[in-house]
């Protein structure tokens, strides 16, 4: 069986969007955007939904290589022997959306006869925000050499510093700038994070779990 499981029930798998109006808030910063899953109504914050599956550990790996190989898994990649990791994208801060195979009860629930559960998490690609930062120095520093060798050369009253004030006026929008990024690129990879469970589940032939 394949779908979403909520309170003990099973619906259909669907396709992951974010709402309209779940993505206005999420734009203004607020912590309780939503997004449509089949239907349900999925936080933005806070735990992800796992996968409910009949199969063990090895085998589940061995499906989700099939399908990373048909190229149907982005970035997925097998760490150790239960393990998983994937690519959620949220341009500009992608994130690894990874997973722990845990041994449970299956899809069949209490009295089920093996299987296995896969808990996810989000991280942060260390690398992008020190990458991100030095784009904005590398790209800001030329102008103020730039813009101070132009006013020197055409006013030659011009005496004071350029990076006394182009640095606040090129760099002080970016304190506003940065956190309304940073919350649309986490809206972005909720969003990516609930379609990469989503093709997990089905093939594995298991069941979403909302948290």
């Amino acid at each position: 069986m394949r779908g979403f499981m909520s309170e003990g029930k099973a619906v259909s798998l669907g396709s992951v969007e974010a709402g309209s109006a779940e993505a206005g808030l999420a734009e203004a910063g607020s912590a309780v955007a939503g997004s449509a899953v089949a239907g349900l109504a999925v936080p933005l914050t806070g735990p992800l939904p796992g996968v409910r599956s009949g199969l063990l550990a090895a085998e589940i790996l061995s499906r989700l290589n099939t399908v990373s190989r048909r190229g149907k898994l982005a970035g997925y990649v097998a760490r150790g022997a239960a393990k998983i990791e994937v690519a959620a994208f949220g341009e500009p801060f992608d994130h690894d959306l990874r997973g722990v195979i845990e041994a449970s009860s299956g899809v069949g629930g209490e009295g089920a006869v093996g299987g296995s559960e896969i808990r996810f998490s989000l991280h942060m690609r260390p690398k992008l925000p020190v990458i991100y930062v030095l784009l904005i120095a590398v790209s800001v520093w030329p102008g103020v050499w730039l813009t101070h060798s132009m006013l020197v050369t055409y006013f030659s009253w011009y005496t004071i510093q350029t990076w006394w004030w182009y640095i606040p006026l090129t760099v002080g929008p970016l304190f506003w700038m940065v956190p309304r990024m940073i919350t649309k690129s986490r809206v972005a990879v909720r969003v990516s994070a609930l379609e990469q469970i989503k093709k997990i589940g089905a093939a594995v032939d298991g069941v979403v779990v909302l948290p």
